[in-house]
């Protein structure tokens, strides 16, 4: 659960006087670079947490539920797999009831 700790500093990050300037972009970019994770996420997961986490600062309402629920799903689907569900598990829950180690 470090993203959102990493969200919230990279988005609470102001510029300071005094400091020097290659420093302060190395910082932000360190803090972007580690919350939108470009290694692990493709370019349309990071275009994703982009827009919901602007989607979410312009609306109003208390998205609190809301966020979790999608974190959940997110981590669910990362341990079962993209696109599966308990009736058709991921490739990977696939080969392990195959191997049966799950068994």
């Amino acid at each position: 659960r470090e993203a959102p700790c990493v969200l919230v500093r990279a988005h609470d990050w102001v510029y300071t006087r005094g400091k020097s300037a290659r420093a302060q972009m190395h910082d932000l970019l360190y803090l972007t670079r580690k919350w939108l994770q470009p290694d692990l996420n493709t370019a349309d997961q990071v275009v994703e947490r982009i827009v919901v986490e602007r989607y979410r600062k312009a609306d109003p309402q208390d998205m609190t539920q809301m966020v979790e629920l999608v974190e959940r799903y997110v981590a669910t689907e990362g341990y079962l797999g993209e696109g599966a569900s308990p009736q058709r598990p991921g490739k990977q829950v696939s080969a392990l009831l195959d191997s049966g180690s799950l068994v």
